[in-house]
């Protein structure tokens, strides 16, 4: 799929009118963008060198991009859209690269309405294929994403087991990532480092150390401090949305 940029612009609460999100293509991406890109990233990633960072982003179609009133980036996570048949079902397969919120904004909301709304967009290309949200997780912030806007996805919180969803899981999984996916933990290991949180945000906050997600996460994931990734799969459908996602989505995709 090749990708356009998109005009539509999602801005958050009051308190966030300073940032505002838009969607751009990811192929051909301006230079200096991709400069601010990396810029933020290598802040709280380690073991990926430029080059890495740069054929990642071309390999995608799009990026959700959050910036300030003077063009800083503070938030982005990129992704691509295939179609791929599994076991005789077309599918659509939403597949999203690293997601980066910058320390002073992590209190916003513009990023996660930014992409909800995106996520109806990409629907609305092609409503009666299903969507699957792939994305694999190296870091408990990026994880809580799932249980705050979707009630269906795999690994569960709750232990429900979802046979049909775990089955598209790994059978994705095998095909992107190879030997190097291990289906009876779901994890990914790269034999070479392919990024990690650097050690000051890779530390857990006392308080979100008891969150029931957050444990989850790390016992799921329990190398995520050297890089290795869970990874999660979510049918991206307004039945399977808590009701805040769900407005958004439906927003995007009208």
């Amino acid at each position: 799929m090749t990708a356009s940029p998109s005009s539509s612009r999602v801005n958050g609460p009051a308190d966030d009118a300073r940032l505002t999100a838009r969607v751009v293509a990811a192929r051909g991406a301006d230079p200096a963008l991709v400069a601010r890109l990396w810029a933020l990233f290598r802040r709280y990633y380690d073991d990926v060198a430029p080059e890495r960072f740069a054929d990642d982003l071309a390999a995608k179609d799009e990026i959700v991009l959050v910036e300030t009133e003077t063009g800083e980036a503070v938030g982005f996570s990129t992704l691509s859209v295939r179609e791929e048949v599994v076991d005789g079902r077309l599918v659509r397969v939403l597949f999203s690269g690293d997601t980066i919120v910058d320390r002073p904004y992590w209190g916003s909301q513009v990023f996660a309405r930014a992409w909800i709304h995106h996520l109806g967009e990409i629907h609305a290309r092609a409503p009666d294929i299903p969507l699957l949200w792939l994305l694999i997780v190296k870091g408990h912030r990026t994880f809580r994403y799932l249980p705050t806007f979707s009630l269906r996805f795999v690994p569960d919180l709750a232990g429900r087991d979802d046979p049909d969803l775990r089955g598209l899981r790994d059978e994705l999984a095998r095909r992107r990532f190879g030997a190097g996916f291990d289906p009876t933990t779901g994890v990914v290991r790269f034999a070479e480092p392919r990024g990690r949180l650097a050690d000051d945000w890779a530390r857990i906050e006392p308080h979100h150390a008891r969150r029931a997600d957050v444990v989850f996460f790390l016992a799921r994931n329990p190398g995520w401090r050297d890089g290795d990734e869970l990874v999660c799969l979510c049918p991206v459908e307004a039945e399977a949305m808590r009701p805040f996602a769900r407005r958004l989505f439906e927003e995007g995709a009208a």
